[in-house]
């Protein structure tokens, strides 16, 4: 999830996150960056259906998942491949 908010509701986000691990409710990975980037898939100029898709400038999903593996020293097992 990308989200654009200043530090004070980061640092919120951070600290619920940080409690509900305490808790063994969730893993998560978190990477913090100045910005975003935003690509446009558009099938055809003549259609007004199209997909963007937002990530961060600087690492983000990869950086984010990097840091859940990081804390869980393994790889996040995917439902799908059982």
């Amino acid at each position: 999830m990308t989200i654009d908010c200043g530090r004070e509701l980061a640092d919120t986000i951070e600290a619920q996150l940080v409690a509900a691990t305490a808790e063994g409710i969730v893993v998560y990975g978190l990477h913090r960056q100045r910005a975003a980037l935003m690509t446009c898939l558009t099938p055809s100029v003549y259609r007004s259906d199209h997909m963007h898709f937002l990530d961060g400038a600087a690492g983000g999903y990869l950086a984010a998942a990097a840091s859940m593996k990081g804390k869980t020293g393994r790889a996040i097992a995917n439902p799908s491949a059982e």
